[in-house]
């Protein structure tokens, strides 16, 4: 199931879907974009890799696109399926607990 969610990004608000898989480590955000410019520019669909805290290295770093995953996932990180994730991503270092 997706979920909405809106982002600023270059001063100025979009949306975009997201789905995130938490099942294993690292924890992937996949995105759908809905704002024209940006799928002119980036395409329509793009991929997070996080750990439930910040967003993860991806392949070669290109800084607008960072940019843009970035405020994308400060957006994620305000929803509450963001949380009810977090709460079950299964073994990160940082939840020990879990393991």
């Amino acid at each position: 199931m997706d979920f909405l969610v809106q982002f600023t990004f270059q001063n100025k608000i979009s949306k975009a879907a997201f789905f995130i898989d938490y099942k294993e480590e690292p924890c992937f955000i996949f995105v759908l974009l809905q704002d024209e410019e940006l799928i002119k520019e980036f395409g329509d669909e793009l991929t997070l890799k996080t750990d439930c805290e910040q967003v993860l290295e991806l392949g070669p770093s290109n800084n607008k696109l960072d940019n843009l995953r970035l405020a994308i996932f400060e957006a994620v990180k305000t929803t509450k399926k963001f949380a009810e994730i977090k709460s079950l991503y299964p073994t990160g270092k940082k939840w020990p607990a879990r393991q």
